[in-house]
């Protein structure tokens, strides 16, 4: 005689292994929870790092006409480009600070009782290059206002740092082989062709991969960040790509003496920013043409013609693009809300409520 089995019935010996893994998931939910918590952290303050190396910062002291420190001003700090503002405020020592800015140009005023309000317009901030910036305040109504322009430093006041920033006017306003911003690396003390060419150097394939030596370091040790993001890459030592240099705003090439930030190579550390939208529209067009009937002939190529006359080789290159850049408007968003009523009271209303205000968002 057969008899069937049921197999709806676990056997005891599965449940109890059911029960040891639901026991054991149980009692390590809260520590894989905790742990994906504490990466997605790690993450975020890893992003935060690389970004405050493509910043800049501004701090000072406010003092008064005889030289004594004033507490308590507020200082504003707005963007000419983007009318981004910030606050602070002066603490007992009469110091302000303003970290992590975008590097810009920028207004600065500072407001105390008793003093007349101080305004110093045009402060340029450039890349990996904090600024020192001193206020003083005259006796006076808040509502009298003096208004001063700032002066370019000759010198860097914060750090020892040695390196030199590339301003987007000079990438474009010069004659680049190759429009590389890179090219004009050999503008920073102690920066030299490199002797010991990567792959793409030696053999000059692609003129936008420039290998170079600072303070008698290997080209492979150049560190590149674009935005704050590395950009290096690590077999040939170059960095991966060049943007155009329309789109570039600056670059730092820091050549000693540079912050632990950036430890990880032991040559230059190359900090390029790209350009960001303003409060008005602007675009740029452009076509820059290389041809062998507008060059000279090197010397060493012997290429002849069909009549054997020795010409230079045929070269046609065409480089040509197009950009804009603008602010962004965020459109009003309505939230519908309908109602219905009864009796003498309308059948049906709608109204709505403004979920963000037009001044919630800034100009980008």
């Amino acid at each position: 005689m057969v008899l069937p089995l049921d197999y709806g019935q676990p056997e005891p010996e599965t449940l109890r292994r059911r029960c040891d893994v639901m026991s054991l998931f149980s009692v390590c939910k809260p520590l894989w929870r905790s742990t994906c918590v504490s990466v997605c952290l790690l993450a975020l303050l890893a992003w935060n790092t690389y970004a405050q190396r493509a910043s800049t910062a501004l701090e000072g002291v406010v003092t008064d006409t005889s030289g004594a420190i004033v507490q308590g001003a507020k200082i504003t700090l707005v963007s000419q480009e983007t009318s981004f503002t910030r606050t602070a405020g002066t603490n007992e020592s009469g110091t302000y600070s303003f970290p992590d800015l975008t590097p810009g140009t920028y207004n600065i005023s500072a407001e105390a009782p008793g003093f007349k309000k101080a305004v110093v317009n045009g402060l340029r901030l450039y890349v990996g290059t904090p600024l020192i910036q001193n206020v003083q305040l005259q006796v006076g109504e808040v509502s009298e206002e003096v208004s001063v322009t700032a002066a370019a430093p000759l010198l860097r006041q914060t750090t020892a740092e040695i390196g030199t920033v590339i301003e987007g006017k000079v990438l474009t306003e010069l004659p680049l082989n190759g429009r590389n911003f890179l090219q004009l690396n050999l503008l920073s003390p102690g920066a030299i062709r490199s002797k010991n060419s990567n792959t793409f150097d030696a053999v000059q394939i692609d003129p936008t991969a420039q290998s170079f030596n600072v303070n008698g370091q290997r080209g492979d040790y150049n560190l590149y960040l674009l935005d704050g993001v590395a950009i290096k890459e690590y077999q040939h030592g170059s960095n991966t790509f060049s943007p155009s240099v329309d789109a570039v705003q600056e670059f730092n090439q820091g050549a000693s003496n540079y912050s632990a930030a950036f430890g990880s190579e032991a040559g230059a550390q190359v900090s390029l920013v790209t350009k960001a939208g303003t409060n008005e529209l602007h675009g740029v067009l452009y076509e820059f043409l290389r041809n062998n009937k507008l060059d000279a002939r090197n010397f060493f190529e012997q290429t002849t013609n069909q009549e054997g006359r020795i010409v230079a080789p045929p070269y046609r290159r065409n480089q040509f693009g197009v950009g804009i850049g603008g602010p962004v408007i965020f459109p009003k968003i309505y939230n519908g809300e309908q109602v219905r009523g009864h009796g003498a009271e309308p059948a049906f209303r709608q109204h709505s409520h403004l979920l963000f205000r037009p001044d919630e968002f800034p100009r980008f």
